[in-house]
């Protein structure tokens, strides 16, 4: 149960930290995607999630599954998700948030519950996490394009940057050593819309994210290497729902219209 235990939560704080930033500390070539990407000559419209629309999402390695279900009710999209933890079991979250007429998300009601057979010390540890739970959720489509145009240039995020630097400190808060370490630590991240794909006759997005890193100890960039991902965003055209591709862990999932199978895309298949 230990082993069990220790697996899931390292499992865990992975999709914690993909949620919030789905970033790369590499800068990753689009030939990695197995899709013709049509070169970006010009900005998009305003991404905005499409009301008649839906979305569901699946992660299931066998040491954890995550489902997601996305929809929009009344100007709210909603965002439903369970993680099962196996013998441990289940976490319920739910978000509702407002879209705006441009199409920007607000910050929502955040809500979550446990299984009645929860295992009650996993339930306590994991209360340290709750905030970035919230956050998983909130942005668990590609961080901050909604209600924004992609634009064919690399642009710089400052505020993710900052995101990500504060996720880490808060990681490694009873870590002496890190805190020091992360005190030298520069973080820049940037977004960079690639173009269009058609995948089975339907037309996305593809933005790239990658993030540099800057430290005078080498052999501190060496290490956080080792755990750097790669990460593209498929973002539908004509729904708004993004998916997300980081070499790690591969989500299987199904766009709706109208409550019919529109598309569904295994990205495993992509990346």
């Amino acid at each position: 149960m230990q082993t069990f235990r220790h697996v899931n939560m390292k499992k865990l704080l992975g999709i914690l930290v993909l949620g919030l930033l789905w970033c790369n500390v590499s800068f990753a070539d689009q030939s990695e995607l197995n899709i013709e990407i049509k070169k970006a000559a010009q900005e998009t419209e305003p991404i905005k999630i499409n009301e008649e629309y839906s979305m569901n999402c699946v992660v299931d390695d066998g040491e954890l599954n995550f489902e997601l279900n996305q929809k929009v009710i009344k100007s709210n999209l909603k965002t439903e998700a369970t993680m099962k933890f196996g013998e441990d079991g289940d976490i319920y979250m739910n978000l509702k948030q407002k879209i705006n007429s441009s199409g920007k998300l607000s910050k929502g009601n955040f809500k979550i519950h446990y299984s009645p057979d929860f295992d009650k010390d996993l339930k306590k540890e994991m209360k340290k996490y709750m905030g970035m739970f919230e956050k998983t959720i909130e942005n668990f489509g590609v961080y901050g394009i909604y209600g924004k145009s992609l634009v064919p240039i690399q642009i710089e995020d400052k505020k993710l940057a900052k995101k990500m630097l504060s996720l880490m400190k808060k990681v490694f808060a009873s870590d002496a050593e890190m805190k020091n370490v992360l005190k030298k630590l520069k973080i820049k991240i940037y977004y960079h819309y690639l173009g269009t794909a058609n995948i089975q006759s339907e037309k996305f997005y593809i933005l790239k994210i990658y993030m540099a890193m800057e430290h005078p100890d080498e052999n501190f960039l060496d290490e956080i290497d080792e755990m750097s991902f790669t990460m593209y965003g498929l973002i539908h055209v004509t729904s708004g729902y993004s998916i997300q591709m980081d070499g790690e862990s591969y989500p299987v999932c199904t766009i709706y219209k109208q409550d019919k199978e529109l598309v569904k895309i295994d990205t495993y298949d992509i990346f």
